[in-house]
């Protein structure tokens, strides 16, 4: 047995929890990283990535109480760490969250925060992402026009990097905008 096994095991329990919420199998997903974070590697950024999958596969389910703890030990963790790409994600999240519970004010705060990280690291697939969850936001929020504006943007990005699966999310949600704004056309 080599002797890096569990740090080995930890990773590919990491891509299987990426993976599977990448196609929607949500429980599979939170079941994958917890096993990988049971396993107790002694690395920051791993448990990191674990934290937040997890996180945001329970997120996707509407598990906000458990995925809250999650999203804070994973902020703090980047935090320490400086860094600025999980500190995206996991304000994203936070965001997400508190528009799940109806807390927008909060949720626009974290959400403009993960937009203003993610610009800085450069990461348009991560952008586009929180540019449409900040839209999301809007569309919730009542103003239509800064939903639309958000959505656009980010459908520039999902454009520019062929993303068919987040353009027609984004795309849906402007036929809703236009549709709540009475653009029926």
């Amino acid at each position: 047995v080599p002797d890096d096994i569990d740090r080995r095991a930890v990773k590919l329990l990491l891509e299987a929890a990426r993976r599977s919420l990448e196609i929607g199998a949500f429980h599979q997903s939170i079941r994958q990283a917890t096993r990988g974070l049971e396993l107790g590697l002694d690395d920051s950024a791993i448990e990191r990535s674990l934290l937040l999958v997890r996180a945001e596969a329970a997120l996707e389910r509407r598990e906000t109480a458990g995925s809250t703890a999650d999203i804070e030990a994973a902020l703090e963790s980047a935090l320490a760490d400086r860094d600025r790409a999980d500190e995206a994600v996991a304000r994203r999240l936070l965001g997400i969250a508190a528009q799940i519970g109806g807390d927008l004010r909060t949720a626009r705060v974290e959400l403009d925060r993960s937009v203003e990280l993610t610009r800085e690291v450069g990461d348009h697939a991560s952008l586009a992402t929180a540019l449409s969850d900040r839209g999301f936001v809007e569309v919730f929020g009542g103003s239509l026009a800064d939903a639309d504006r958000y959505l656009r943007d980010a459908e520039t990005l999902a454009d520019e990097l062929d993303d068919r699966r987040r353009l027609a999310w984004i795309r849906q949600h402007q036929a809703w905008v236009a549709f709540l704004s009475g653009d029926t056309d």
